[in-house]
């Protein structure tokens, strides 16, 4: 297979730290992407599916096991579910095919895309299909916006995030906020870890998302709220929004029967409309609807990592 040189800028950006995953193995060869063609292969018996359990989103192998059910039941093939402990393991088992379909976040979303994979459905929330990227710190700090900032410490997730920095970057590259702005960033692997950075001071600024509930309600730091409480997080403010993060979503791999992808597109778009699918995608995905996705929704992705990749050095 011959990738763009664009598809290793996720890899540059996973530089080796404590915290972050391993990066998905792509390569990078060609100016365009190539995906080498394979005969069609039969329709399969039984599908696996690829689920991650990590703070703040913990899908545990009883509830992988709930899901699994039931898209065995929707599809009538067995579907067996195997549990990552990081979405670029979940990610890298559906590029070498050990898993038909994956549930990812956009960066490895974008990865496996570029491998070869399919996106087939998108998580909405609230009838919006993103979230929204913010960089922020505490109620008692003095910068209140990104010009002032100078000498800070920043604490971000990792670099495979793209709330929890990739998207960060790309707005601090946007409004030219200068990397040497910047005495000191860690990466401390989790939104839960970040908040309670900022708001003890250990860390100047962090970056988390926000959950769009338009121009009539203010904004309020959902990634803080749900790991480290809202009493907490009412201590900290937005300083910067950043261009919309596409949702989680579903792919399915490279070489799967166009039948054995339509069925399981059908099974996991179908299952807002039943009361059990509802009950899944609320309690496990923290989701209300599933919708359709193309390779378009992942353009943002792109542009996020350019910037981030231009503005890191």
């Amino acid at each position: 297979m011959r990738f763009s040189a664009f598809a290793l800028v996720a890899a540059v950006l996973a530089a080796p730290n404590a915290h972050a995953g391993r990066a998905i193995r792509v390569g990078a060869a060609a100016d365009e992407v190539k995906v080498g063609q394979e005969a069609p292969e039969p329709t399969r018996g039984v599908f696996k599916l690829a689920v991650v359990a990590v703070q703040g989103r913990r899908l545990g192998k009883n509830d992988a096991a709930h899901l699994a059910r039931y898209l065995s039941r929707q599809t009538r093939r067995e579907v067996e579910a195997e549990v990552f402990s990081d979405y670029d393991a979940a990610a890298n088992s559906l590029v070498e095919k050990r898993a038909d379909v994956a549930w990812l976040p956009p960066l490895q979303g974008y990865n496996v895309k570029l491998g070869g994979a399919r996106p087939v459905a998108k998580l909405t929330r609230e009838g919006r299909d993103y979230q929204l990227p913010v960089i922020f710190n505490h109620m008692k700090s003095a910068p209140t916006s990104l010009k002032e900032l100078n000498h800070v410490r920043a604490a971000w997730v990792n670099r495979n995030s793209a709330t929890g920095y990739v998207f960060a970057a790309a707005k601090l590259d946007a409004e030219n906020v200068p990397f040497k702005a910047f005495d000191a960033q860690e990466f401390l692997g989790s939104h839960e870890a970040v908040c309670k950075a900022v708001a003890s001071g250990k860390a100047d600024v962090g970056a988390t998302f926000v959950d769009d509930r338009g121009p009539r309600e203010p904004l309020q730091l959902d990634g803080c709220a749900q790991t480290i409480g809202k009493r907490k997080s009412s201590d900290l403010r937005v300083l910067a929004v950043g261009e919309r993060v596409p949702s989680d979503a579903f792919f399915t791999r490279k070489g799967l029967s166009e039948p054995d992808r339509k069925l399981l597109e059908g099974a996991l778009l179908d299952m807002a409309r039943a009361s059990e699918g509802r009950r899944l995608l609320e309690k496990f995905l923290r989701a209300d609807g599933l919708a359709p996705c193309g390779d378009d929704d992942f353009n943002p992705v792109q542009r996020a990592l350019e910037a981030a990749s231009a503005w890191d050095r």
